[in-house]
This record gives structure tokens, sequence and C-alpha cells, in this order.
């Protein structure tokens, strides 16, 4: 191909403890550095450097925390559950959305270069991130507190709710065309 194709994914290994999180450049498998389980949800590459985002166990009987590997060494962004949906480098800033748990509550953050944002809503998670004349768009789901499993789309513009869907539903993808 013209260009390298990457795909992040996770395999279960019955000779490991669990997920193991990997992902394909063209056509060669590739693991990413894991002991105890692990999954890769968004990659990104980026001048030579591969970024991973997805979540990672510190320890064999931990819970899944948030993580980005960069060249397959991992950067743990929360002692919290959750994980990185999604990622994108732009201007040497590494920006990731996604999830943690916080008093039971699963709760949308936003990382940049590691350090996490509380996104407003505080009942739902990002799933997708990206870029475009200096703004940061974010796009997800809330939560309804008042009927269970029941999601409504929204989007974030630097940290701002600017659209919140009317029917349940939830964001996977942002992208901007010129």
């Amino acid at each position: 191909p013209d260009a390298n194709v990457y795909v992040p994914a996770w395999l279960w290994d019955n000779n490991y403890p669990g997920d193991h999180p990997v992902y394909w450049e063209n056509s060669t498998l590739k693991y990413l550095s894991c002991d105890y389980g692990g999954k890769a949800n968004a990659l990104f590459a980026d001048n030579g450097n591969i970024y991973v985002g997805g979540q990672l166990k510190k320890d064999p009987s931990g819970q899944m925390l948030p993580v980005i590997w960069k060249n397959n060494v991992p950067q743990y962004l929360s002692d919290s559950f959750g994980a990185v949906n999604d990622l994108l480098v732009q201007n040497d800033k590494v920006y990731a959305v996604g999830y943690i748990k916080s008093f039971g509550v699963t709760v949308p953050v936003f990382w940049e270069n590691g350090v996490q944002t509380i996104l407003s809503i505080k009942n739902g998670t990002a799933n997708a991130v990206s870029f475009s004349n200096n703004n940061i768009y974010i796009g997800g789901g809330m939560n309804d507190p008042t009927q269970t499993f029941y999601t409504f789309p929204i989007v974030w513009s630097n940290g701002d709710v600017i659209y919140t869907g009317k029917s349940h539903g939830i964001i996977t993808s942002v992208c901007f065309a010129n």
C-alpha cells in the first residue's frame, strides 16, 4: 500500500491471563506491553511515533485503567477504572478521550498530554475526539438518570456542550472535511 494501515484491537489468548492489547501495522500483528490484561481501542500515528489508547491492568487482581502507549511504553492516565476510547496528536500535544468510574458513576473525561479534565456532563462517556480551527471537538453519550441504559448523543467543543440529542443514541466519531 501507499500508506501504512494501523488497526488497534485486543485478542484473547488461552496462554495469557485475559485480553491482550494489540494492533496490526499493515498485515503484521504487534503485541503491546501488557502483564495482566488490557485492550487497545484507538491508534494514532504521528512523525514515526505510534500512540495507542485503551485500558490496562497494573496487577493481576486490579481493575482496568485508562492508558496511552507511546511506542509500546504505557502511560497510565488515572488510578480509577476507565478507558481511552479515542486519541489524536495535534501541534505536539496528545489529546485523548474516554471515561473513568467515580463513586460508581461513569464520568466522561478528556486528557491533554496526560492532564485529566472531567467534561461538563457527569454521567456518560466520551468516545471520539477531533481537532479543527484550534478547537477540540468531543463526541459521546450522556446517560439519562431516569432510565437504565438510555443514552443521548452529546458533543462538546473545548469542554462546553454544544449539542445534545433528543433521542436515544451515542456519538462514535467526529470528523471535519475541507
